[in-house]
């Protein structure tokens, strides 16, 4: 009976040992990892699909997907994609049916205007809850040229600035031209340099003047957005 106990003993700490050095212990852990994505791309069309796969360093290639950094079916104005249990390397995307338009608080968030940001992460340590090694790739939804600007609306003094943000969403050329009561770069109404500062002039051009300040797409310039500015005394 001894004997056979030291047997069995024995047996078990080679289970435990073998299952250490092929990662069946709680600590362990893969090093050196690294997640590449194919192929990569700059841009894709509305509607349309591809199909993405990732090449694993170091650790299984059983990557999680995510859209925008949801590891989900992705937020719906962003596209979804779908991968197989049986090949989980490989995932298909599909584009929106339009350029996706994100809230402020996604794009405090990371979101960027007219992008998706596709990841893949992989991880590093089975045994425990995923500690991820991610890799992503970013690019834009081609589709109908739109133009937004932030804020809409505001009040602004007298030689006052006030900081407008504008996006373009459906081009890869995302640049913009600024312009005030129609005017490239200002007016007797004030200016505004290429990245949206407006400065309010020194007096009001017309009493009661409604100033607008727009950024138009330079990939299409019939697209442009407006927002209505209020000269105040100081």
């Amino acid at each position: 009976m001894k004997l056979r106990s030291t047997i069995i003993a024995t047996a078990a700490v080679s289970t435990s040992l073998a299952l250490l050095s092929c990662g069946g212990g709680p600590n362990f852990s893969y090093q050196n990892v690294r997640v590449t994505i194919t192929p990569e791309i700059k841009s894709i069309p509305v509607n349309a699909t591809q199909i993405f796969n990732t090449s694993t360093v170091n650790a299984p290639n059983v990557p999680l997907w995510s859209i925008n950094g949801n590891y989900t079916s992705g937020l719906v104005t962003s596209g979804s994609f779908n991968s197989s249990t049986e090949n989980p390397s490989s995932a298909t995307f599909t584009a929106p049916t339009a350029p996706p338009i994100y809230t402020d608080a996604q794009v405090s968030a990371g979101a960027v205007q007219g992008s998706v940001r596709l990841s893949a992460g992989v991880s590093v340590n089975p045994n425990s809850s995923p500690d991820l090694i991610v890799t992503s790739e970013s690019f834009v939804i081609i589709g109908p040229i739109s133009v937004g600007i932030s804020p809409p609306m505001s009040s602004v003094q007298l030689t006052g600035t006030q900081q407008f943000a504008g996006y373009v969403v459906g081009s890869v050329d995302t640049g913009l031209n600024w312009q005030v009561d129609g005017v490239g770069g200002g007016s007797l109404s004030g200016i505004v340099t290429p990245t949206g500062l407006y400065t309010a002039p020194s007096a009001i051009p017309v009493p009661g003047k409604i100033v607008t300040v727009s950024a138009v797409s330079l990939a299409d310039p019939t697209k442009s957005a407006s927002s209505v500015v209020t000269l105040t005394p100081p």
